[in-house]
């Protein structure tokens, strides 16, 4: 450093100085990307686990969850794939059959862990089946007004009324799910 110092023509102590405050941040930098992918590995929300284990463990939750899977069609994403591994009837070689890790991880981190305390349970079952069903709803609310346009531009009235009674039924039954 000195004789960087001396080449550059400035104080030695300023040198230094520049020096050990880009070492700090070097090591900032290295530290918060070693947090960051270690977050990222750990990303897996307690609720979500605390939800498959109750429905890993208790019948009814179970019935009640395989229900709501027929009545809408659920959005894609790991807690849905894992219900419907766990729906399916998971064994021991599940852990091999989840298309996302995410899915996986969850499914495995739900299975080891202890199941939540029953009345949390209840409360974390039936409102995470009721957003699901509210989610499935929305989403064919969305393709029905896709329809309804479709239909208009098409200038097929008939069609456009049958659509609008079928969009007002489910949006009726989101409000009531919002209710709840």
């Amino acid at each position: 450093l000195k004789r960087m110092a001396d080449a550059l023509s400035l104080n030695e102590w300023s040198v230094r100085s520049e020096y050990q405050k880009t070492v700090r941040r070097t090591e900032r930098q290295a530290a918060g990307r070693q947090q960051e992918s270690t977050a990222d590995s750990k990303k897996i929300c307690q609720d979500d686990c605390d939800f498959l284990a109750a429905i890993m463990s208790i019948e009814p939750f179970r019935a009640k969850a395989a229900e709501v899977l027929e009545k809408v069609e659920l959005p894609q994403g790991p807690v849905v794939e894992a219900l419907r591994k766990v729906l399916a009837g998971a064994g021991p070689e599940t852990v091999h059959e989840f298309e996302s890790e995410e899915a996986r991880s969850l499914y495995t981190a739900a299975a080891n862990q202890p199941l939540p305390e029953t009345e949390r349970a209840e409360k974390l079952v039936q409102k995470r089946l009721a957003r699901f069903l509210r989610d499935g709803l929305v989403e064919e609310s969305a393709r029905i007004q896709e329809a309804i346009r479709q239909a208009d531009s098409a200038q097929n009235r008939e069609q456009v009324m049958e659509l609008l009674a079928q969009k007002m039924s489910i949006d009726r039954k989101i409000q009531e799910l919002g209710a709840a």
